[in-house]
C-alpha cells in the first residue's frame, strides 16, 4: 500500500526549497474513500494525514483534493464532496475537485454533471463565510461541461458569478487529449453490431479561453501528471502548455496569446490562492549585459528574462550560420517557448 509515502516526500520536498520558491502542497484521494472494500481505509489514512500535517500538526498541508467520479455511485459522490468541504473547512484548506471527468449525456439524471452539487454544497455549507478569505476551490477536468449548449454554459456561469464563491476551473489538456475519444466498442463495430465511426473520437477538454472571455469566469491552465497513466507524454513546463493551447483553443490573435499566458502565471497563481503578482503578462524588449531578450515582469521584484540567440546551431562542417528567429512580443514566447536555458529569473 503506498500510504502516505508521496505526501511524506512532497513535505521533504518543501523543506529543502523552503525559501527559494512557493510549494503548495495538496493532500489528495485519487482513490475512492465512500465505495469499495478499501473506501474507509483510504479516508482514514487521509484524515490521519490532515491531523499530522494541518493546525495540528507541522502545517505543511495547504489543500484538500479527492476524485468524486472515482466512486461506485452516484451517492457515494455526493457522499465524498460533502465530507471533502467539511473536511477543508476544518482544517482551513484550499479544495481541489477531480470532476466529472467523462462525455456522458449531460441530459440523464443518472449522469447530470457535479459541478451543480459542488455549488449546492458550497452553499449549504456557508463556505462564503465559513472559509478563510484566500481559500480558493478549484475544479479540474470537468470535460463533460464540453457537451453543454452555449445557454447551459450561461446558466452555470451566472450560478457561479451570483454564488460568489471562489470557483476556479483548471484546464488539463494534456491529460484530458490523453484519456478522452476512446472508442466505445472495438473496430468499428458497436455493441448492437451496427457500424460505428471509429473515427470519430471527441476529444473534450475545457475551453478555457472563452470560459474568461465569454463568460467571465475564473480559469487557468496546468498540467495534472507527466510520466504515468493518465499522461504519459509532455512536460511540466509552463511555456509549452501555453503554446499547446494555440493549438487546442485556434487562439491566434495577440489577445488570445496575453490570455494563455495569464493561464499559466497570474490566473493560475490566484487560482490557488497566492493573490496577484503584478502584470504577469508584460512582456517587453529589454537588454541586458549586452544581449537582446524579452523582460517579463512577474511578482513584485523579479522579472522573467528570455534570452534571444543569433544563430541557430548548425553542424559545424556545414560552415555556414542561420539567423535565429527573434522573439519581441507575448505571440512570439507563446507560439514558440524558449527552450529553459534561455530563461533566467532576474530579482
Amino acid at each position: 500500500m503506498t500510504g502516505t509515502k508521496c505526501l511524506d516526500v512532497a513535505i521533504e520536498l518543501k523543506k529543502a526549497f523552503a525559501g527559494k520558491l512557493v510549494v503548495q502542497i495538496c493532500a489528495f484521494a485519487q482513490d475512492p474513500i465512500f465505495s469499495s472494500e478499501h473506501g474507509l481505509d483510504n479516508r482514514r489514512i487521509l484524515e490521519d494525514a490532515l491531523l499530522r500535517h494541518t493546525a495540528g500538526g507541522t502545517g505543511a498541508i495547504a489543500a484538500l483534493g479527492t476524485t468524486p467520479y472515482v466512486e461506485s455511485s452516484r451517492e457515494a459522490s455526493l457522499e465524498n464532496i460533502a465530507w471533502a468541504i467539511r473536511t477543508a473547512l476544518h482544517y482551513g484548506l484550499h479544495l481541489d475537485f477531480h470532476l466529472d471527468y467523462n462525455l456522458n449525456d449531460v441530459q440523464s439524471d443518472a449522469s447530470r454533471p457535479m459541478v451543480w452539487e459542488v455549488i449546492r454544497l458550497l452553499d449549504s455549507a456557508s463556505w462564503n463565510t465559513s472559509a478563510k478569505p484566500a481559500m480558493t476551490v478549484v475544479l479540474g477536468h470537468c470535460s463533460q461541461l464540453t457537451l453543454f449548449t452555449n445557454e447551459q454554459m450561461k446558466s452555470l456561469a451566472t450560478r457561479i458569478r451570483d454564488s460568489k464563491l471562489p470557483i476556479h476551473f483548471v484546464g488539463l489538456p494534456t491529460s484530458d487529449l490523453f484519456m478522452m475519444g476512446r472508442p466505445t466498442a472495438g473496430a468499428g463495430e458497436s455493441s448492437d453490431g451496427g457500424d460505428m465511426q471509429s473515427a470519430h473520437r471527441p476529444r473534450g477538454t475545457l475551453q478555457i479561453p472563452s470560459m474568461i472571455r465569454d463568460l467571465g469566469l475564473n480559469a487557468c491552465l496546468s498540467v495534472n501528471n507527466v510520466g504515468n497513466a493518465f499522461t504519459p507524454w509532455g512536460t511540466g513546463d509552463p511555456l509549452a502548455l501555453a503554446s499547446l493551447g494555440v493549438g487546442v483553443y485556434q487562439a491566434s490573435t495577440e489577445a488570445d496569446a496575453r490570455i494563455l499566458l495569464e493561464c499559466v502565471s497570474s490566473r493560475a497563481r490566484k487560482a490557488i490562492g497566492l493573490g496577484p503578482s503584478g502584470r504577469d503578462a508584460d512582456i517587453r524588449r529589454g537588454i541586458k549585459d549586452e544581449g537582446e531578450g524579452l523582460l517579463w515582469e512577474g511578482r513584485k521584484g523579479a522579472l522573467l528574462w528570455i534570452e534571444n540567440e543569433k544563430w541557430v546551431g548548425c553542424p559545424a562542417h556545414l560552415r555556414f550560420k542561420v539567423p535565429a528567429r527573434q522573439r519581441v512580443g507575448v505571440m512570439d514566447v507563446v507560439w514558440d517557448p524558449p527552450e529553459t536555458r534561455l530563461r533566467r529569473i532576474l530579482s
